[in-house]
């Protein structure tokens, strides 16, 4: 190709490209935003976890403690089934947040506390295992879990 065809077909391009709408539609927007909300499905290694008098079926999101199903929120089990694949292990506020709402997520860190406030509440005195970090956030006690992959 010439110099001048080159030159031709650049004026043509760039032309053309002012021309493009550079605003995109509302049905782009909705699905991006439509994508951006959805969580990647999780890989389940262990189908069942079991901590003390606690069962957890992640195949069919049910927890069970002393053989009576809790009511759990999709995000208290999620937290039920971190803290429990992690014994011992201390999640900072900020890094639960991300975890259980993603990096968009706009409140607090104050919704972490709510949430493992209700959850200490349904599990009642086996509550007492998720122990506060000051000043960084929580765990489960480690010298009484046992794990049991199935």
């Amino acid at each position: 190709m010439t110099m001048n065809e080159l030159k031709k077909t650049s004026g043509k391009l760039s032309s053309n490209i002012s021309k493009v709408n550079t605003m995109p539609d509302i049905a782009t927007i909705s699905m991006l935003n439509a994508h951006r909300h959805k969580r990647p499905t999780p890989v389940l290694h262990d189908i069942h976890m079991t901590y003390q008098t606690l069962h957890l079926d992640l195949q069919a999101y049910r927890a069970e403690l002393n053989g009576k199903t809790l009511n759990l929120s999709a995000s208290e089990f999620a937290m039920l089934h971190l803290l429990v694949r992690n014994p011992g292990r201390a999640f900072h506020r900020a890094d639960l947040l991300d975890m259980l709402w993603g990096e968009t997520y706009d409140g607090g860190d104050r919704a972490v506390d709510n949430l493992i406030l209700r959850l200490r509440k349904k599990l009642g005195p086996l509550g007492s295992a998720i122990e506060t970090v000051w000043s960084v956030g929580y765990r489960l006690r480690l010298e009484k879990s046992s794990q049991q992959v199935s």
